[in-house]
């Protein structure tokens, strides 16, 4: 007889561990789909978000060129700080191995002190 409850006993502990083993198995599938699902919506924000940066960055790169273009910064140049290409004999060459910095063919200074 006591073999028998023993027995009884046994199988009632292995039912009741293999519904745990069930029920933990079936909260981890759930839990596992629900993070997949988390995921994969996580994912698709940021490829939804990696897309505006990419048109984002190829606005401002447009943006800079129109900014940056020579004619543009020539207008401004002349309309906001007057400013002026420097007629032939206003301009200087300046060698790192003269001495002698010309300002026109009439001017010259030295470089020594």
């Amino acid at each position: 007889m006591k073999r028998a409850k023993r027995t009884v006993l046994r199988s009632r502990v292995f039912a009741i561990f293999l519904f745990l083993f069930a029920v933990s198995l079936a909260v981890f599938y759930v839990w596992e789909r629900f993070t997949a699902m988390e995921l994969t919506i996580r994912v698709e924000e940021l490829k939804e978000e990696v897309l505006r940066v990419e048109n984002a960055a190829k606005k401002l790169e447009i943006e800079r060129t129109v900014l940056s273009s020579r004619s543009r910064i020539e207008r401004i140049a002349a309309d906001r700080l007057g400013l002026k290409f420097p007629a032939t004999d206003e301009i200087v060459v300046v060698r790192p191995d003269s001495r002698c910095i010309h300002l026109s063919e009439k001017d010259r200074v030295d470089g020594k002190d």
